[in-house]
């Protein structure tokens, strides 16, 4: 047996007209509300799936691409980022402890006009800097990048001798 239309969306109160109510963006209808008396009804909430916010492009993708182009141009490229590994034994990613030092750039790019190394510092798009890297950066030691453009153009531009 179904229940008469007009019955769904009158008031149970005063017999009022109920409209529907929605929530915030991740939410769909969630209850009626009477547009006479302001009675709430709650309807079964619907929750959508929240879309994951991944960046289009990971950190590794970013740094495999600079190292292709860097390459591509002639330059000496050493990769020294650390690869987290699993153990094993229990599945865990290792906390550190591989001999690496804070800061340490991802990348170490041989200059020919400078005679010396550049350390590139890659990041991905929304990948924050750490303490170390900002200070080694703002001494002028390493270079932050987020791109193939931005690693290109830190080479092209002169760097004065520390």
């Amino acid at each position: 047996m179904s229940l008469p239309n007009h019955w769904l969306n009158t008031c149970p109160h005063c017999g009022g007209e109920l409209l529907p109510v929605r929530g915030p963006d991740h939410v769909a209808v969630v209850g009626n509300v009477c547009t006479t008396c302001g009675y709430q009804t709650a309807v079964g909430v619907e929750r959508q799936k929240r879309a994951r916010r991944r960046p289009a492009v990971s950190e590794d993708q970013v740094q495999a691409a600079i190292v292709r182009a860097l390459r591509g141009a002639g330059h000496e490229v050493l990769i020294t980022s650390r690869r987290r590994r699993r153990c094993v034994h229990c599945g865990r990613y290792s906390a550190g402890g591989d001999g690496v030092s804070r800061g340490l750039p991802d990348l170490l790019v041989w200059d020919q006009r400078r005679r010396g190394w550049i350390g590139i510092e890659v990041k991905g798009p929304r990948t924050a800097v750490s303490p170390e890297q900002r200070e080694l950066a703002d001494r002028g030691m390493i270079v932050v990048v987020r791109s193939v453009e931005e690693a290109l153009a830190a080479l092209s531009e002169k760097w004065a001798p520390a």
